[in-house]
């Protein structure tokens, strides 16, 4: 139900409102001598309708008032007010309910009624002749034995199921502009209703920015109103333009201030108009948000607006680092992304694309420079795989497939909130459980000659340096450490090419072959491999001298190399 809706049924409602006996009752919102008022009506309940109507009213004067001395209903019957536990007599400024008396064994309570309410009900089993009709016009009828009454009319295009009538001002008139449909379901029963007229009140409207949809380096131009809704008049407060980094639409110490404007005192009904033009040089944490920080504001929802504004990330921001387009059984597909940037990136509402569709990545925390996210199809299973602790995300909507075939579109595209490709990736034919690296991430990764296979020894590095990325060592080389080794031996081979093809055999002096560490496994160009002393057999060998014998063939040259040098052993006692 739209607040276009609300209107319309508030001022069918308010045309047939009250009528006074003279001009002058109609200014004071009654009669003279009348300090009772109809604050609020549920004609049209939740739940059961025959125990959950209720008629609220409220003190205007300045001293007690005993409800014993009024009956309540409509123009066809009206019934004497009943005490339940609390007494007859209403305080000033007090509310009184007075319920149904089929409520209190209905057990469908209304929540949050104040102690300080009056609680009542009337001496029939339903207010008027069988209660508040919702199908035709009816009128609402408050009588005292002194003569006052105040009568309350509505038609059934006012009544909504599960919400009130309410008067805005108790204090006021009965005119078109003070009854409204509450704004919340089931009333406010006992309680200040939700369209009353708050004395401390100012509210946000129009907040736009301008242009919606930008690229840093751009500017920005922000404009509002705000409005002195209250009866009394402001105290200077600030208007503050912030980025809402938790989105939670408070403000908070953690959260960019961008703009704040200084608004002097405004006087009831008076509005300010604020506007600025602010330079835009990079991506804010947060959705933008304007705050009306009035202190006191009795309804503070409405001093908080959304700026509908949607700021892409510079170019080349993000980058497209790593593609396992071929992925191992249970591993799923997944690409790698570096914030290459100099800030802080949010990638709400960014996406990843290939030919075959595309899914946004479901990833809410800031990216910091320098680090990775990885997209997954299967996060879980690229998490066990390689025990990775970067942050790992799944796709809403699906992960968009990544061909592997020689005869297909094998790209990929990061584009941001606003559509706008950041980065792509035109990678080669991958190779199964291998993923494919990029060299370097200044370089084009629409370019397939920027990507290569990854060496590693997992074969595929999610979340670390990519092993294509680390630069070529000169020469051949291989070290062993500590020497003489008392247990586990550390290996360190150094190759002239990355995805050079590594064997790796230890022999004793007599030339039997004790173990083989590595047949023809493809390395980068510097790696380390573990030798835990033992034999094929898996039995600790003795102290004494072995051979380790090592051949690399070069992937690109096909040039082979080898060399032996001896290892020692020497076991603890």
């Amino acid at each position: 139900m739209g607040f276009a809706t609300y209107a319309r049924a508030a001022l069918i409602l308010a045309t047939t409102c009250t009528t006074f006996s003279s001009p002058a009752e109609a200014r004071r919102g009654g009669p003279e001598s009348c300090p009772l008022v109809i604050s609020e009506i549920m004609v049209n309940p939740s739940g059961t309708e025959t125990s959950r109507e209720f008629i609220e009213l409220f003190n205007v004067g300045t001293g007690s008032v005993n409800l014993g001395d009024y009956v309540i209903g409509d123009t066809n019957e009206t019934d004497a007010i009943i005490a339940v536990s609390s007494g007859l007599v209403l305080k000033p400024g007090r509310f009184a309910l007075i319920l149904d008396p089929g409520y209190f064994s209905a057990n469908e309570p209304y929540p949050d009624i104040p102690a300080e309410a009056l609680v009542v009900t009337i001496g029939d089993a339903a207010f008027g002749r069988g209660g508040l009709v919702n199908s035709r016009a009816n009128t609402v009828v408050l009588r005292s034995s002194g003569g006052c009454e105040q009568r309350v009319s509505y038609l059934p295009e006012a009544v909504f199921p599960g919400l009130s009538l309410e008067k805005i001002d108790v204090r006021g008139p009965d005119t078109p502009d003070n009854w409204a449909v509450s704004l919340v379901p089931d009333g406010t029963p006992g309680r200040p209703n939700s369209r009353r007229r708050n004395a401390c009140d100012v509210s946000l409207r129009n907040a736009s920015a301008n242009p919606d949809t930008l690229h840093p380096p751009e500017q920005l131009t922000v404009r509002f109103d705000v409005l002195n809704s209250g009866t009394d008049t402001t105290g200077p407060f600030p208007v503050i333009l912030f980025a809402d980094r938790d989105r939670d639409s408070v403000l908070s110490a953690a959260e960019d201030t961008l703009v704040r404007w200084n608004v002097r005192s405004l006087q009831p009904a008076e509005t300010f108009a604020g506007v600025e033009t602010i330079p835009v040089s990079r991506p804010f944490s947060g959705p933008l948000m304007l705050a009306a920080m009035l202190p006191g504001d009795e309804n503070p929802r409405d001093n908080t607006q959304a700026l509908r504004c949607v700021i892409g990330l510079p170019a080349r921001s993000i980058v497209i680092n790593e593609i396992m387009a071929y992925p191992s059984d249970g591993e799923g597909q997944w690409v790698e992304v570096l914030n290459a940037g100099a800030d802080p990136l949010s990638l709400a509402g960014s996406l990843l694309k290939t030919a075959t569709g595309s899914g946004s990545a479901d990833y809410g925390p800031l990216l910091y420079p320098g680090d990775y996210l990885v997209i997954a199809a299967l996060p879980e299973g690229v998490r066990t795989r390689y025990g990775i602790g970067t942050p790992l995300c799944g796709v809403t909507g699906g992960f968009p497939y990544l061909s592997r075939s020689a005869s297909s579109s094998r790209r990929v595209s990061f584009l941001d909130a606003t559509g706008t490709s950041i980065d792509e990736a035109h990678y080669p034919v991958p190779e199964q459980g291998r993923s494919l690296e990029r060299a370097d991430s200044a370089s084009d990764g629409s370019d397939p000659a920027s990507w290569a296979p990854s060496w590693a020894p997992g074969r595929a590095t999610p979340g670390l340096r990519n092993s294509a990325s680390y630069p070529l060592p000169r020469g051949f080389d291989c070290m062993a450490d500590p020497i003489p080794a008392t247990d586990t031996v550390g290996i360190r081979i150094i190759t002239p090419e990355h995805g050079s093809s590594v064997s790796l055999t230890v022999f004793d002096m007599a030339g039997r072959e004790i173990r083989t560490l590595l047949t023809r496994e493809r390395l980068p160009a510097e790696s380390h491999v573990r030798w835990d002393g033992t034999d094929g057999s898996g039995r600790q060998v003795p102290t004494g001298v072995y051979i380790l014998h090592i051949e690399v063939v070069s992937p690109d040259e096909g040039k082979h190399f080898r060399r032996s040098q001896p290892l020692v052993i020497v076991r603890r006692r």
